[in-house]
């Protein structure tokens, strides 16, 4: 009879009869139980029943609490607003904590619940749970945020007394005190002399609290750019991407042309975790090996590119003398994150590789559509993406390339940037290329630099246009089906004639005649002609022929309702 009524009570809710649950617990001797099981499912039917149960003295306080957790904690009604007044000094009693009491502040804090924030805090007054400093902040910071700056002032002032915080505890609880007074909390953090990580966390929390939630923005601006101050400057790394006249197979290839190739190197520090504060951001040790004239030789990887007419190369090689430990699983090597974009603002993606494996993952930030394909691991290795690793005695080189198919409608004008950045992983730390300080830091990625010439970018051009032209002559609908796309839709039988006729005829009697334009030796003028009438619709010619069946279908619904 103890488990008879909920699990009979589950039974009419999974056979969608929720009228027949409650009768169930008709003598169920329980009510706690019974106010416990209905909270989330009958609210309305119990609350006033839940009411009178909070308000019996006679039952056990924790329970009483149980119930006001599952029924009025947060709520904004009236009767939710009277059970948290007629029950104050109850949370106290029961020494809430935790999980229980902390998980229902922080979501109204963290969906800027300011006004439930502040009440559920003074609610819990006296509690274990607002002992702890966290939710301390939490209190204050809301009761700014529902202008009750005296208040968070005077409350910060208290907490800061307890002789238990931590030097950075208590100085960022004065510093609320005096701004939220009118004074300079400068002169707060820096009587403390705290190290410079934490004076850069007290004052990012500064700048977040006047922006977000007190409403000062000229100060969240002040505080932001103090808070700056705390690093580097950000570097704008920049690499210029030759044109290589001879197409680059292989790292083989690469190693023949690589003493003329500019070399950058993965040597900013990655600030996420915000150690490296401790010591100068420039000078700090990064434990790199260097040789006596201050050559880099190892565990710092190096940035080179180049480009041909079939896409653009990128390589990234590291100088160690455990390359081949490292090969064979008995050293480690430098993984990688790293992100590629065709352009300031384009979708790009995001990578990772380990040393011995290359490239193990792809993160796309777009989908295929008419205007944009995306590398995939499974691409095409010619157009597509392709990846390879290479050990050697001193080193291992990782080489990407990215086919300029891809992005055959955002080839780079001469002077024009791509983005790149690679986070090295290395045993000295994290180091980035362009200067990211957090992963997906797309303003803060490195530039590739291209200066193709004309002659350049036509070649570029009619190697795409080659391969696209072979393409659309054998485009399959399904894997395994050899008729043309144009064929299938003809065929009375798995396509619709009629669709054809009057859609898709006229579509491939226009793109015939480009194709009959397309020849090895073709001018300039027909370079460009095919390139910007054909080429795009024969890559998105699916796209275009879903759009031409939409209109087809949406017309003949129209006029003939079927």
């Amino acid at each position: 009879k103890v488990h008879a009524a909920p699990f009979a009570s589950d039974l009419a809710y999974e056979f969608g009869k929720p009228e027949d649950a409650i009768p169930f617990w008709k003598d169920y001797a329980n009510e706690y139980d019974e106010l416990s099981y209905f909270a989330g499912k009958e609210w309305n039917k119990y609350k006033d029943r839940a009411m009178a149960y909070i308000t019996d003295e006679k039952n056990r306080a924790n329970l009483r609490y149980n119930i006001v957790a599952k029924y009025f904690l947060t709520g904004k009604s009236e009767i939710a607003q009277k059970a948290r007044e007629a029950t104050a000094g109850l949370p106290a009693l029961v020494k809430v904590g935790g999980y229980h009491g902390g998980r229902p502040l922080k979501t109204a804090f963290q969906l800027g619940d300011y006004p439930m924030t502040v009440e559920l805090c003074e609610y819990f007054v006296g509690t274990p749970l607002m002992m702890d400093y966290d939710m301390q902040c939490v209190y204050v910071i809301a009761l700014g945020g529902i202008g009750r700056k005296a208040d968070a002032a005077k409350a910060a002032a208290e907490y800061a007394k307890n002789e238990k915080l931590n030097p950075v505890q208590k100085t960022r609880l004065l510093a609320y005190e005096a701004l939220l007074t009118g004074k300079d909390p400068e002169a707060v953090i820096s009587a403390a002399k705290l190290p410079r990580k934490d004076e850069a966390t007290i004052y990012l929390s500064l700048a977040r609290q006047t922006l977000s939630v007190w409403n000062m923005t000229p100060l969240a601006e002040k505080y932001t750019a103090k808070y700056d101050t705390y690093f580097a400057k950000p570097v704008e790394r920049r690499i210029n991407v030759v044109y290589s006249e001879t197409p680059i197979r292989n790292i083989a290839a690469w190693r023949k042309i690589y003493p003329q190739l500019e070399k950058q190197y993965c040597d900013i520090p990655y600030k996420g975790s915000m150690d490296f504060l401790e010591t100068d951001v420039s000078t700090g040790d990064r434990g790199v090996v260097k040789a006596e004239d201050g050559a880099i030789l190892e565990d710092m990887m190096e940035v080179s590119t180049v480009c041909d007419r079939d896409g653009v190369h990128i390589f990234l090689r590291t100088n160690d003398s455990k390359a081949r430990a490292i090969e064979q699983g008995f050293a480690r090597g430098i993984g990688t994150e790293m992100y590629f974009a065709p352009g300031v603002n384009q979708p790009y993606v995001c990578m990772g590789s380990s040393p011995t494996a290359g490239v193990t993952f792809m993160f796309q930030t777009t989908y295929n559509n008419k205007n944009a394909k995306r590398p995939d691991m499974r691409s095409n290795p010619t157009t597509g993406f392709r990846s390879e690793v290479e050990f050697s005695d001193t080193d291992y080189v990782l080489h990407m390339f990215f086919g300029w198919d891809l992005y055959y409608n955002k080839l780079p004008a001469p002077g024009t940037d791509w983005r790149f950045d690679c986070l090295a992983w290395s045993k000295a730390g994290g180091f980035s290329w362009g200067g990211s300080q957090g992963i997906h830091s797309a303003s803060a990625w490195g530039n590739l630099r291209f200066n193709l010439t004309d002659k350049q970018l036509n070649e570029i051009r009619k190697g795409i246009i080659f391969r696209t032209y072979r393409s659309y002559m054998n485009i399959r609908q399904e894997p395994g089906v050899s008729e043309n796309l144009f064929r299938i839709w003809e065929d009375s039988v798995i396509g619709d004639p009629d669709f054809y006729k009057k859609a898709l005829a006229p579509l491939e009697a226009e793109l015939a005649a480009y194709a009959k334009m397309v020849k090895y030796d073709m001018t300039d003028a027909e370079v460009a002609e095919v390139y910007n009438k054909a080429l795009p619709r024969w890559k998105g010619l699916t796209h275009e022929v879903d759009e031409l069946r939409r209109k087809y279908l949406s017309e003949r619904i129209t006029n003939f309702g079927k």
